[in-house]
């Protein structure tokens, strides 16, 4: 699935420095949480890039093993340590279950950061897209775009508004970074993720989404 017309966030960009993680935003929930938004290049911090491999498995393992593409955890796991992955990671700063430094009172923030719990993630790469397969490639013309790999919540904090707010800093992120257009892959069997991209992000199918071609019409997912 795609999305060409890049729209601006509700976020304010704070603390921006030349860290790893160099950007955050503050964001109130429902559940009486407040949470910071962390912008991530790689490598993540250990215990963050742990956490979010368990929001993983949490949220998809059943969806992979259903699908034709299996399930396998050490491939997801090296998708996340890629050189090129960026992050946009929800941490729980203060609110329900406030534990072992998860409330974020510490006098080294990067260690608080390390120390508190991941309430969503998204994993996105500035990459290269052919504009025209069929183009030889030497005529062949290469599309910068942000592919979309990961956008999973909490489910605790699912339906109050953290994936798109994710989704929206994505997009903006990406736009001032001069891509073109964002694509992600959905399977049909996650149809709650397919409405959301669909009807609230108003994302539509790729010219090279299966549902494209004629004989791939049993294809579990779109593009």
């Amino acid at each position: 699935m795609r999305h060409q017309q890049q729209r601006g966030g509700r976020f304010r960009r704070e603390n921006n420095n030349d860290n790893n993680s160099n950007s955050n935003s503050s964001n109130n929930n429902n559940n009486g949480r407040t949470a910071t938004i962390q912008h991530y290049k790689s490598p993540l911090p250990p215990t963050i890039l742990h956490r979010c491999l368990q929001l993983f498995v949490t949220n998809m393992a059943k969806l992979y093993k259903d699908s034709s593409w299996g399930f396998n955890v050490d491939e997801k796991r090296k998708e996340l340590e890629h050189e090129g992955a960026r992050f946009l990671v929800v941490l729980q700063t203060s609110g329900e279950n406030d534990k072992d430094g998860e409330n974020g009172e510490n006098d080294n923030p990067d260690k608080a950061s390390n120390n508190r719990k991941v309430l969503g993630f998204a994993h996105y790469r500035y990459e290269p897209s052919d504009d025209d397969e069929d183009d030889s490639p030497s005529t062949r013309t290469y599309l910068p775009i942000t592919h979309l790999y990961e956008l999973q919540i909490s489910p605790s904090c699912q339906s109050l508004g953290l994936g798109k707010q994710l989704m929206t800093l994505a997009e903006l992120l990406s736009y001032k970074a001069g891509m073109k257009k964002c694509m992600l892959t959905v399977f049909h069997a996650n149809v709650g993720k397919m409405k959301f991209y669909q009807k609230r992000m108003r994302y539509g199918m790729d010219e090279c989404s299966p549902c494209n071609f004629v004989g791939k019409e049993d294809c579990d997912y779109e593009i």
